[in-house]
């Protein structure tokens, strides 16, 4: 993995993890923040992927 994929890889984690805490705040109500942690969580998975 190349070190900006890194970079990447950390930032969207600590989106992650503070997009999480702004949901259970809200009570799992935010439809916004449940779409925005999926997204986060896609693009997370994407840049996990191992290259061939």
């Amino acid at each position: 993995m190349h070190c900006d994929d890194k970079r990447t890889v950390f930032a969207l984690k600590e989106s992650i993890q503070k997009t999480w805490e702004e949901l259970k705040k809200s009570e799992f109500n935010d439809k916004n923040l449940v779409k925005q942690l999926n997204e986060l969580i896609s693009d997370y998975q994407e840049y996990k992927k191992p290259t061939s």
